[in-house]
C-alpha cells in the first residue's frame, strides 16, 4: 500500500515550492509515494527516495515545527510547474517497534473470494492480498497502521489498510485474523507498528506441520499402534489370500487363438492338451469350493504371465499400478474344452482382437482395482495430500486445529420442504452440525427416525450457502451398497435437478426403476399440463404441431395413395394457416413443394384410374411425338386422351392439359410442341403402368422428397423460434419431448449442471467419476462436500476411498448399533498370526470407522474443547409407539446411548391381520417336536418354521391387500427353503435358478399413485434401511440344554449363534411398522439363559405376553 492511497488523512494540504536555487523535476517525484520532511540550520527539504529539494512557504516556521515531528507521515499528493503539494496522516506518538505475525485462515481466505478481492481460494493469494491491503510502503521496515483505543482492555488490535480493517485476536504472542469488514469514513487516532511483520497462513494445513502436533500423533501411534498402518496390512493380507486362489489354479499357456465359428463374443485358444486337463480340473474345485457354476467363474486373457502369479515377486508388491491400453486383461468365462481347444467368452466387445499368444489364469481384475484404489486412499491420508489434511490425525484419535467459520442456519424454506413434516430439534442440530463442522461430522440414525430426509435437506442446504460459487458436482452421496446409494439418488433434488450417479452396471433394460428415468416422468407430467394451456391459446402453434406430425407421418409411415393425398392436403392447410400469422416457408421452398405436392396429387388420381380402365393406357400410348407419326394422326389421339379424360371426369395438371389442348387443334407440330407432348406422355405412363415392386418399396418416398420434407420442417422452425409469442413454446416442446422420449440424452445434460453426483465407495474413485469431474487421474477426485450414509456397514478400507475426496466436510450417517461392518475373519486370523496383533489393535479391526470416530469424536469434545461433530437424532417415525419404545430400550438406552421418542399417535398403526387384531406383536409356536434346525451348506434351516411361515405369509397377503410383509431371518439356507415352500403356495417362482417374488405380489400402490415393495423374504442383510407393515421373524435356533455354562462362550455361541449379535437382532425387530411377529421354538425365549445372553429376545416374548401382543403355543 502506498501512503497516498490511506484513506485516512488530514484535511490540509500544504502547498510548498521549490527554492530558488532549485528547479523541480517533475519526473524523479512519485506522486502517492511517501515523502520526508527535514530541517537543518533553518532550511527545510523535501525527501523522496535519492531525490533531495529545498522548500520554502509562506508560513516557514510552521514548516520548520512540522519538520521535526515524527507523528506526521507526508506523501506527495501533487505537482505543478515549481510547486509540490503534500498531505500528512496524523499518528499517536512515534512508530512502535514490534516484530509478529499475523495468521491468515481459510475462513478470511472464502471471505475475500465471496467479496471477488481474489480469483482463488487460496491461502497464498490471500496472503499477497494482506501485503498489499494493510503493509504500508517506503521503507526496509514493515509498517503497518493500527487503531488506537484509550480503553481497550481486550486482548484485540484492529489495523487499518488501504479500504478494510481487520481484528486481530492475540494468543501466545500470535495473533490471529478474527474479523474482516470495509473501512467507514470516520475519525480515528492511528498508531504505526514497524518491524519484522508477516502475514502468513495459519490454515489447519499449516497448523499440522507443527511439531506439537506430530509429537502427538507419534506419541499414538508408538503407544497403541497406527490405525492407517493397520488397515493397509489389513488391505495386503486380503490381496495375499485371493492371491492363494489365484495361484492354486495357475495359468495355461495359449499359442493361437481364433474366432469360435457361430458364436457372438466366443474365442477359441490353442492350449496344450496335458496342461488343460489339470487346469480345468483345479477350476472344478475353485467353483465347488466357491459354490458356484463353472461357467460363473471368471478368467482373464492378458499376453504377459501376470506379476502376482511369479513366485519371484513379493505377493504385497504385486497387483499395484494401472495396466497399460495394450495390457489390459480380457475378461472371460469357461464355455468348452475338447482336443486342445478352450472356448472362452469374453464379457464384451472390445476394439481389439486378444493377443495372438498369452496365458489364461483366474481373473484378479476386480480385486486390483478395490486394493488400488484403498491403496491410494491410504496414501493420500497418510501424506496428507487429502484436500482436508487433519482427517490423519482424526482417524488416529489425535485432537487437530480447526477454524471457527460463519456459521450457517440449519434449515431455509426449500429445506423444510424436504421433511414429510416439521423437522425435530435433532434433525435441526444434525443439519447444523453437518453444515458448520470444521471437518467431519456424525449423524447416528436409529431406525425410522428420518436420516434419509436430514442427507436430502442437507444437499440443498450446501447448494445454498455455496452463493455465488459455482455447485456443479460439489457434492457427492456415497454409500457401501449401490441400493443405499439408489435410495438417496431417487429422493436428491437440488435446484430442480436429481443427482447423477456414476459408475456400476445399471439395468437399462429396466428403466422403471432409474431415478433419472422417474425424475424426467415427473417433470413431463407438469409440464405437460401447463403445455397444453399455453398452447391452447396460441393457435398457430397447434398448426405446427400439426404440420410437423403430417411431415413426419408422410416420410416414414407406409401409406397408399389415399392416405398420401390426404396428409399433403393437410400440409397445405396448415402451411395456409401459418401463413395467416406470418410464417411462411422460402419462396424456394415454397415452389419446391407445389411442385411436389402436385406430383403426389396426380399419381393418387392416375393410380386410381388404371385399376379401373386400361383404354385411358391405350389413349395414352397412341399419342404421337415424331414429325412422321403425328402429321399422320397426332392431332385426332390427343383429341381422342382429352375426351377420355373427360369421360372419366379426371383433372390432370394444368400444364398437361394446356399441351394435348393445343396439339389436338394442330396440323403439323413444331420440335419443340413434340418435346413438350413427349414429356407429357411419358409422366402420364409412369403414372398409369402398373407398379411391379413391393408394396413396402411403393410407398418409399425418393430421397429428393425426403430432403424437401427435412427443409420445410426446418424452415418453420427458423419462423417460429424468431415469432415473439412461438419461440419459448417451441422450446417447451422440445424440452417436453426430450424429457418423454430421450431420458438418456436428458441425463447428459442433467450431469453438466448438476450439483449432486452418486457413486458407490468404490465406484466413486471410477474412471467415469474422474471423466466428470475433468481430471486426468482418479486420486485427483475431490468433493466440496462428501456425505456417506450407511457409513457404519462400510469397510474402512473402503470407506477411506470416498472420505480422502472430501475438502470442505465430510459427513457420516449411520447407526453403530445397526449391522456391523463385513471383515474377512481368515484376513484377520493371518493378520494375528503374523502381527500378533494387540487388544488395540484387535478393536480397530472390530469396531467400524463409524463407532471409532464417534467415541473420539465425543472424548475431544470432552476433554480437548473440539466443536460438537456427532449428533444422535432421537424421534422414530416408523413404528408403533409401543414397539418404537420396546427398541429404543432394548437396543440403545441399554447400551447407554439416549432414548428415541415415539410422537406419531397410536391410531395411524391400524391393521386388520387376522389372529393380530388390535395387536403390535406376537409368537407363534413351532415346538422342537415338529423338528429342530439342521445344518445345510455352512448355515442353518429349519423346515417346520419355514413352512408355517410361507403359509402365514399368503393369508396375509391375500386378507390384507394394503398391506406388505417382510419376511426375516439370519441364515441363508433358512430363506431359501422359506422360497422353496412359497413356491408350492404360488407366492414365488422359479427363474434363471433363482427363486423369485411373483409379479403380482412385487408391488403396491400408495393414495398418491406412488410404488412400494410389497413383499421380500431375506436374511437380516437384505432388509438395513427397509420397512414393511408387517415382519414375519424366523428365529431358527431351538431352546439350549437346561444345564448351560454361562461362563463357556462357545457353548453360548453354540446355542444362540446370530441372536446374540445385537446389532443384527436390532435390524431384524425394527423393520415392521404396526406388526411383529416371531415364528419358532418358544422354549427358546422362556429358557433361563436368553435374559443374560439374548435379553432383547426375552423382553420381546414378555411384550407378547403383554396386553400388546398375542402368543399362541
Amino acid at each position: 500500500m502506498k501512503l497516498g492511497e490511506f484513506q485516512v488523512k488530514q484535511p490540509q494540504i500544504l502547498h510548498l515550492e521549490a527554492s530558488s536555487n532549485n528547479k523541480l523535476d517533475r519526473k524523479k517525484w512519485q506522486i502517492s509515494e511517501e515523502v520526508q520532511l527535514l530541517e537543518d540550520a533553518g532550511s527545510v527539504y523535501l525527501s523522496q527516495g535519492d531525490q533531495l529539494l529545498e522548500v520554502i512557504t509562506d508560513d516557514m516556521a510552521n514548516l520548520q515545527r512540522k519538520a521535526g515531528q515524527q507523528s506526521i507521515l507526508w506523501y506527495l499528493a501533487k505537482t505543478k510547474k515549481n510547486y509540490l503539494f503534500i498531505r500528512g496522516t496524523l499518528i499517536v506518538d512515534a512508530p512502535v517497534q514490534m516484530d509478529f505475525d499475523i495468521g491468515i485462515d481459510s475462513r478470511v481466505t472464502k471471505q475475500l473470494l465471496d467479496a471477488q478481492e481474489i480469483g482463488s481460494d487460496s491461502i497464498a493469494k490471500a496472503t499477497q492480498w494482506f501485503n498489499e491491503e494493510f503493509l504500508l510502503q517506503g521503507t526496509e521496515h514493515a509498517r503497518l497502521f493500527t487503531c488506537f483505543y484509550a480503553q481497550n482492555r481486550t486482548r484485540s488490535l484492529q489495523i487499518q489498510g488501504r479500504n478494510y480493517k481487520a481484528t486481530l485476536e492475540g494468543l501466545d504472542g500470535f495473533w490471529l485474523i478474527s474479523k474482516l469488514n470495509r473501512s467507514v469514513a470516520g475519525n480515528v487516532s492511528l498508531k504505526l507498528l514497524q518491524g519484522r511483520i508477516n502475514f502468513v497462513d495459519n490454515s489447519v494445513a499449516a497448523q499440522l506441520k507443527n511439531p506439537t502436533h506430530k509429537k502427538q500423533l507419534n506419541e499414538l501411534v508408538n503407544s497403541h499402534g497406527s490405525y492407517m498402518q493397520l488397515w493397509r496390512q489389513y488391505n495386503d493380507a486380503e490381496w495375499s489370500l485371493e492371491v492363494s486362489h489365484a495361484r492354486e489354479l495357475g495359468s495355461i499357456k495359449y499359442e493361437e487363438k481364433g474366432i469360435h465359428e457361430g458364436k457372438l463374443l466366443h474365442w477359441d485358444f490353442i492350449v496344450r492338451p496335458e496342461q488343460a486337463e489339470q487346469f480345468i480340473e483345479k477350476l472344478q474345485n475353485i467353483a465347488k469350493e466357491d459354490n458356484a457354476p463353472l461357467k460363473k467363474i471368471t478368467l482373464e486373457v492378458t499376453p504377459c504371465l501376470p506379476d502376482w502369479l511369479d513366485n519371484e515377486v513379493i505377493i504385497q508388491e504385486s497387483g499395484l499400478g494401472e495396466d497399460k491400453k495394450d495390457k489390459k486383461p480380457w475378461l472371460c468365462n469357461f464355455v468348452a474344452y475338447e482336443d486342445g481347444i478352450l472356448t472362452l467368452k469374453v464379457d464384451a466387445k472390445r476394439d481389439r482382437e486378444p493377443h495372438n499368444a498369452g496365458f489364461i489364469s483366474l481373473s484378479m481384475h476386480g480385486y486390483r482395482k478395490v486394493r488400488q484404489r484403498r491403496e491410494d486412499a491410504i496414501n493420500l491420508i497418510n501424506s496428507r495430500g487429502n484436500p482436508m489434511p487433519q482427517l490423519h490425525f482424526l482417524l488416529e484419535g489425535v485432537p487437530v486445529p480447526y477454524e471457527e467459520q460463519r456459521k450457517q442456519r440449519s434449515l431455509s424454506p426449500e429445506a423444510k420442504k424436504r421433511f414429510k413434516g416439521p423437522a425435530t430439534k435433532k434433525q435441526k442440530e444434525a443439519l447444523y452440525v453437518a453444515l458448520n463442522t470444521p471437518d467431519v461430522a456424525l449423524i447416528i440414525g436409529p431406525p425410522g427416525t428420518g436420516k434419509t430426509q436430514v442427507i436430502t435437506a442437507l444437499q440443498v442446504r450446501l447448494a445454498e450457502v455455496m452463493k455465488d460459487v459455482p455447485v456443479q458436482h460439489m457434492t457427492l452421496l456415497t454409500s457401501f451398497q449401490h441400493d443405499a446409494v439408489d435410495n438417496m439418488q431417487e429422493r436428491s433434488n437440488v435446484f430442480g435437478l436429481p443427482a447423477i450417479k456414476k459408475g456400476g452396471k445399471r439395468d437399462r433394460d429396466n428403466d422403471a426403476n432409474d431415478p433419472l428415468v422417474t425424475w424426467c416422468q415427473d417433470k413431463a407430467v407438469l409440464l405437460e399440463s401447463k403445455l397444453e394451456k399455453l398452447i391452447n391459446n396460441e393457435p398457430a402453434f397447434l398448426s405446427v404441431k400439426s404440420l410437423e406430425k403430417c411431415l413426419v407421418r408422410l416420410r416414414v409411415t407406409r401409406t397408399d395413395s389415399d392416405e398420401k393425398h390426404g396428409l399433403v392436403n393437410d400440409i397445405n392447410i396448415s402451411l395456409d394457416k401459418l401463413a395467416e400469422h406470418q410464417i411462411r416457408l422460402s419462396p424456394e421452398v415454397q415452389e419446391r413443394w407445389n411442385e411436389a405436392a402436385k406430383d403426389l396429387l396426380s399419381s393418387k388420381a392416375f393410380v386410381k384410374l388404371t385399376n379401373s380402365n386400361s383404354a385411358l393406357l391405350r389413349n395414352v400410348r397412341a399419342l404421337r411425338v415424331t414429325e412422321v407419326s403425328f402429321m399422320d394422326d397426332g392431332k385426332q389421339q390427343s383429341w381422342r386422351l382429352l375426351d377420355s379424360l373427360k369421360m372419366h371426369q379426371h383433372v390432370i395438371p394444368s400444364e398437361h392439359l394446356a399441351v394435348l389442348t393445343e396439339t389436338a387443334s394442330l396440323q403439323h407440330a413444331t420440335d419443340n410442341k413434340l418435346k413438350q407432348l413427349k414429356h407429357v406422355k411419358n409422366r402420364l405412363l409412369e403414372q398409369l403402368l402398373p407398379d411391379y415392386r413391393p408394396k413396402n418399396i411403393q410407398q418409399v418416398l425418393d430421397e429428393a422428397l425426403c430432403k424437401l420434407l427435412d427443409d420445410i420442417n426446418e424452415d418453420i422452425r427458423d419462423n417460429v423460434s424468431k415469432h415473439h409469442s412461438l419461440g419459448y413454446l417451441q422450446v417447451l416442446a422440445e424440452y417436453l419431448s426430450a424429457l418423454r422420449y430421450s431420458p438418456r440424452r436428458m441425463e447428459s445434460a442433467v450431469e453438466t449442471y448438476a450439483a449432486v453426483l452418486a457413486a458407490t465407495c468404490q465406484q466413486s474413485a471410477s474412471r467415469q467419476m474422474a471423466n466428470v469431474k475433468d481430471v486426468e487421474h482418479t486420486s485427483q477426485i475431490q468433493f466440496n462436500s462428501v456425505i456417506v450414509d450407511e457409513a457404519a456397514r462400510a469397510n474402512p478400507l473402503d470407506l477411506m476411498v470416498p472420505i480422502a475426496m472430501g475438502d470442505k466436510r465430510i459427513v457420516l450417517v449411520g447407526d453403530h448399533r445397526q449391522l456391523p461392518h463385513l471383515i474377512q475373519s481368515k484376513v484377520e486370523d493371518e493378520l494375528d498370526d503374523e502381527f500378533e496383533l494387540s487388544q488395540v489393535q484387535q478393536e480397530m479391526l472390530d469396531q467400524s470407522m463409524f463407532e471409532r470416530l464417534m467415541k473420539t469424536f465425543l472424548k475431544l469434545e470432552k476433554e480437548h474443547n473440539q466443536p460438537q461433530r456427532v449428533v444422535m437424532l432421537d424421534t422414530q417415525f416408523r413404528m408403533h409407539p409401543v414397539l418404537g419404545d420396546f427398541v429404543s430400550r432394548n437396543f440403545y438406552e441399554r447400551h447407554g446411548l439416549d432414548a428415541v421418542k415415539s410422537i406419531l399417535s397410536e391410531d395411524l398403526f391400524s391393521h386388520s391381520v387376522a389372529k393380530f387384531d388390535g395387536k403390535l406383536c406376537g409368537w407363534i409356536n413351532v415346538n422342537a417336536s415338529r423338528g429342530r434346525a439342521y445344518k445345510k451348506h455352512g448355515s442353518l434351516q429349519r423346515d417346520a418354521e419355514a413352512e408355517e411361515i410361507a403359509r402365514y405369509a399368503k393369508e396375509i397377503l391375500e386378507g390384507s391387500p394394503e398391506l406388505s410383509v417382510g419376511v426375516i431371518t439370519f441364515y441363508s439356507a433358512q430363506v431359501n427353503k422359506i422360497l422353496v415352500e412359497m413356491e408350492k403356495i404360488s407366492l414365488t417362482e422359479k427363474r434363471d435358478d433363482q427363486y423369485r417374488i411373483k409379479q403380482e405380489w412385487l408391488t403396491l400402490t400408495d393414495d398418491s399413485g406412488a410404488h412400494h415393495e410389497r413383499f421380500r423374504v431375506g436374511t437380516v442383510d437384505a432388509f438395513q434401511g427397509k420397512e414393511f407393515d408387517v415382519v414375519l421373524l424366523s428365529i431358527v435356533r431351538g431352546a439350549p440344554p437346561q444345564q448351560l455354562n454361562m461362563q463357556d462362550e462357545k457353548a453360548l455361541n453354540q446355542a444362540y449363534g446370530f441372536l446374540r449379535l445385537d446389532n443384527r437382532l436390532n435390524v431384524a425387530m425394527s423393520r415392521q411398522k404396526n406388526l411383529l411377529i416371531a415364528f419358532g421354538d418358544i422354549d427358546l425365549a422362556t429358557h433361563p439363559a436368553t435374559e443374560e445372553v439374548v435379553p432383547a429376545l426375552f423382553a420381546f416374548h414378555q411384550l407378547c405376553e403383554s396386553e400388546h401382543g398375542s402368543v399362541f403355543k
